[in-house]
């Protein structure tokens, strides 16, 4: 049976679907490939312990009726998935296995291609299909269907099992036999049925997860772009200023929706409250400027979260922040510089500036508490390597000195002259004019950019005003911040 363009687009929004919003709306979307006429049944009532292993197995990509194991021929609408545990039982049994599936399957990376030459007759696949070579080099032949490329699914959150948990209450993954028929009917829609359009969901997704470790926990949203379909992408972590969130952020930087022109991942930790009442990063607490401890320990665990569970571009992660979020983000080009590749920095201030809350009001004023005091380190660690960076500043700032973004250009270069420096003057048509300062260190290429704007406050330049403290008369930061990233990439 060959597919109808309309089902393959379905099909293949619900393979994006499963690594950006989850099984339940990539099942829902095959459902809706379907027309929404498959009879909904409610689900057998299951032991607590069958819920578990339910909900365990959709964290893992599956979506199994509970008797679908005993037929072996049912056909599954939705995600499946074996494990080397089920067919080491199919195998006890002497069952073979004929797999029948509308939607996306899964065969675990640990079955070696002698069990499941053992106890799988048969792929059909209308959709996705995941395993190892190994596997479908030694199923060969016995698969058929149609297949699109499976990329990780993403870890699930505990509020996402609770989701999963009310909607098994409520919805059967299975389908009739004869669904098919319903599909066929699909593919020849009523004369002046509309056939929706891919391009009205051609775009990106946000995705609101959380983080825990030893030093705390703390939400963070991550945009994922339309063009994402399990290709190694850049990932850009955004740090939000004092008073703002990640929504707030996403909105004046607008960096999503550079996000979608040049696609990368795009993640937002959000300050609590609870850990500033002001909701700024503690970038002036001592215990918040060290690798391994505080803010610095749950940020790197909020980047390192997303690069394993999406297909990161692991030479290309970078970290930019805004005032407290820019002096934040100079502390983790400083505590983890072998995880970012870049750095920028926006109206921020130079990490060891201050010690306390004291210090920190003195430096933003452009006192020198703390200046040329780098706070301490290991008598055996080694220097920190010099990380490419972007500064943007100023010159009216009246919260955060400009002096701050000299010291930053010093600090980063680790206080070494950077020879064939270039200065450039620019205007933005009907905006604010600029000076612009380049710093290249080998074979032309600039490791440090300053970024002045003259007559600009504290606030984002070239932002937009659906976010707060933003300058939309300033030249576009988000863009130049991007377009600095991406021609900088750690050498592995």
């Amino acid at each position: 049976m060959k597919m109808n363009e309309y089902f393959l687009a379905s099909l293949q929004e619900a393979t994006r679907l499963l690594h950006t919003a989850g099984p339940l709306e990539a099942t829902a979307a095959i459902q809706r490939a379907l027309g929404g006429t498959m009879p909904i049944v409610k689900q057998q009532a299951q032991a607590p312990e069958d819920h578990a292993a339910v909900i365990d197995a959709l964290a893992g990509a599956a979506l199994i009726q509970p008797d679908a194991t005993a037929s072996r021929r049912a056909l599954v609408v939705g995600l499946q998935h074996f494990s080397r545990q089920e067919l080491e039982a199919a195998q006890a049994r002497g069952e073979r296995l004929n797999i029948q599936v509308l939607g996306l399957t899964s065969i675990a990376n640990d079955v070696s291609a002698e069990l499941a030459l053992a106890t799988i007759e048969s792929v059909t696949v209308l959709g996705a299909f995941h395993a190892s070579p190994a596997v479908k080099a030694a199923l060969g032949g016995r698969i058929s269907g149609g297949a699109m490329p499976i990329v990780k699914q993403q870890a699930r959150a505990p509020e996402d099992h609770a989701a999963v948990r009310d909607a098994l209450a409520g919805v059967a993954p299975l389908i009739q036999p004869d669904a098919f028929q319903i599909f066929k009917a699909k593919r020849h829609p009523e004369p002046g049925t509309a056939v929706p359009s891919d391009a009205a969901e051609d775009r990106g997704h946000v995705l609101t997860r959380s983080f825990s470790g030893p030093a705390g926990t703390r939400e963070y949203k991550l945009y994922v772009p339309s063009a994402y379909d399990g290709q190694p992408l850049p990932l850009v972590v955004m740090l939000h200023g004092c008073t703002q969130n990640a929504d707030d952020f996403a909105a004046g930087t607008q960096m999503n929706a550079l996000a979608e022109s040049q696609p990368c991942f795009v993640v937002y930790p959000t300050q609590s409250q609870s850990a500033n009442v002001s909701k700024c990063w503690n970038w002036f607490k001592p215990g918040h400027q060290r690798r391994g401890q505080g803010e610095p320990s749950i940020i790197a665990g909020v980047t390192n979260e997303v690069i394993e569970t999406y297909q990161v571009d692991t030479r290309r992660v970078y970290v930019a922040g805004l005032s407290a979020g820019g002096a934040m983000a100079a502390v983790m080009a400083d505590t983890y510089p072998e995880l970012y590749a870049a750095v920028g920095v926006h109206s921020g201030l130079p990490l060891g500036a201050a010690h306390n809350l004291p210090s920190a009001l003195a430096v933003m004023k452009g006192g020198t508490a703390g200046r040329g005091q780098r706070r301490s380190r290991p008598a055996h660690a080694a220097p920190t390597p010099k990380i490419p960076s972007i500064v943007f500043h100023g010159d009216a700032d009246s919260k955060v000195h400009p002096c701050n973004g000299d010291q930053l250009v010093a600090a980063f270069s680790g206080g070494d002259s950077m020879p064939n420096s270039t200065t450039q003057q620019g205007q933005v048509p009907g905006g604010r004019s600029y000076t612009r300062r380049l710093f290249n260190e080998r074979h032309g290429i600039a490791t440090c950019e300053q970024w002045i704007v003259h007559g600009a406050p504290h606030a984002w330049s070239g932002g937009s005003s659906a976010g707060s403290y933003t300058d939309v008369k300033g030249p576009d930061a988000s863009k130049e911040m991007l377009r600095f990233f991406l021609t900088h990439a750690k050498t592995v």
